[in-house]
């Protein structure tokens, strides 16, 4: 079957994690120890024992909105960000695939990274050119994880059939089973080489769509 979209997980195939990262674990704490007047490792606690407070699989454990509230950064909060996508790296490959990508499919972004790190990330690197649409499954369909059901959401705004949609991710789960649970193509990354069965980098979309 045909391939008409390639769709692209952000964190850990576009960009290293590290930024999303350094948001939770160290722009919020700096801004907790100026406002509380503590040291930076006792504000790094205190967020540590918060967000443990809060199940990961609640929506709002990802919502910087709900954190900064919590926190009383309200005020600082896009602070917190600007500062975290400052420090995104964009993995070296990627600004050679993405164009040679958008010159014969549809690219889109599939994560469950926010809209507004994602977006601004892409803007920072001159990406967002090669980028269609940025889907996040936290705000389009309220799910703090990528399931079938985000995916289904995915092919029906596109107009496509699932079996013409390539996804890219490095999650075994979230990026292979999930998607494939509804007909997607499903190609795995490990950058760390640590799955036999993965692929290391991007260039190895073009291989697979060239074969």
């Amino acid at each position: 079957m045909e391939i008409r979209v390639v769709s692209l997980d952000f964190a850990g195939v576009i960009v290293s994690k590290d930024f999303i990262d350094y948001f939770w674990f160290v722009a919020i704490p700096k801004r907790l120890a100026r406002l509380e007047k503590v040291p930076l490792y006792v504000a790094m606690k205190l967020v540590e024992e918060a967000y443990g407070r809060v199940p990961t699989n609640r929506l709002e454990w990802y919502l910087p909105s709900y954190w900064s509230k919590v926190f009383g950064l309200e005020h600082v909060i896009d602070e917190c960000i600007e500062e975290s996508i400052h420090v995104a790296e964009v993995y070296g490959e990627v600004f050679e695939v993405l164009p040679k990508l958008a010159t014969r499919y549809t690219v889109v972004i599939a994560t469950n990274t926010l809209r507004s790190f994602v977006e601004r990330v892409l803007q920072r690197f001159g990406l967002d050119k090669y980028i269609r649409r940025v889907f996040t499954c936290i705000e389009d369909v309220g799910e703090p994880r990528k399931s079938a059901r985000f995916y289904s959401h995915i092919v029906e705004e596109l107009g496509v059939k699932p079996q013409h949609v390539l996804h890219v991710g490095d999650d075994p789960r979230y990026d292979g089973e999930e998607p494939a649970r509804i007909g997607i193509r499903t190609l795995i990354l490990d950058r760390s080489s640590r799955l036999s069965t993965a692929f290391k980098d991007l260039w190895s979309v073009l291989d697979i769509l060239r074969s």
